[in-house]
């Protein structure tokens, strides 16, 4: 990955999945859509300790500029294995990342998933 602070990278599967990764510096946040048009998941941090209103930017690569909450953002470390993951499994493993990256639960609306 390049070394710059705002990234965005999507990947898809022969299916329609979507998964996608928003990048500050060394933090960032994961989407995971079923199907283009999905409301969606999207990375939470269980142990984020913080201030409830914080927000991180981000800069799509169309330069529209973004803010969502801190409370999305995880590692870029765990994120970048997170997309691998879905690369090179094509999709074939739903919400298989909240029992195996331990910092981050998947949320969809305001459903939690450990699933």
């Amino acid at each position: 990955m390049s070394s710059q602070q705002y990234l965005e990278i999507w990947a898809d599967t022969p299916d329609g999945q979507i998964m996608g990764e928003l990048i500050n510096g060394d933090r960032g946040f994961l989407i995971y859509m079923r199907k283009v048009a999905d409301p969606g998941f999207s990375s939470r941090c269980p142990n984020y300790a913080g201030p409830s209103n914080a927000v991180i930017e981000y800069v799509l690569s169309n330069g529209q500029r973004d803010e969502h909450p801190a409370s999305f953002a995880i590692s870029k470390c765990e994120i970048d294995r997170a997309l691998e993951f879905f690369v090179e499994n094509a999709g074939r493993h739903h919400l298989y990342f909240g029992t195996t990256i331990p910092e981050m639960v998947w949320s969809w609306s305001t459903i939690r998933t450990l699933e």
